[in-house]
């Protein structure tokens, strides 16, 4: 047992994906972070918008090409489906994950009324 779980272990790709918001009352900037981590390889796009609303977008990488871009995305998407529950959750509904720096989607939500007026 104990030389199944090492090679488990071994084979297993660690994935991960940290999300930030923040924003600075003081000068008004805000600032929106999505990190995706494939090993040591690891995307980070972050977008700043001023005050007086000039928007500003960083995508950097770390451990693997500019180019390979799309191809990491890719392969972060596969391998978070498989390793990140609600990753796979979310596939095939609201919230399905997406390529790093693309635009985001639209929500809409409805809010009904459950006060004891509204029985």
């Amino acid at each position: 047992m104990w030389l199944l779980s090492n090679l488990y272990d071994v084979f297993s790709v660690q994935v991960s994906e940290t999300r930030s918001s923040t924003r600075d009352s003081r000068t008004g900037v805000e600032r929106h972070l999505v990190s995706r981590a494939i090993g040591e390889r690891r995307r980070t796009v972050t977008k700043e918008r001023r005050a007086d609303g000039e928007e500003r977008t960083t995508d950097t990488v770390q451990n693997f090409r500019d180019d390979e871009r799309d191809a990491f995305d890719e392969e972060w998407g596969t391998q978070a489906e498989r390793s990140l529950p609600s990753i796979r959750a979310s596939r095939s509904g609201v919230g399905a994950a997406r390529p790093l720096g693309s635009a985001p989607r639209s929500r809409s939500v409805q809010i009904e009324d459950v006060s004891n007026d509204a029985v």
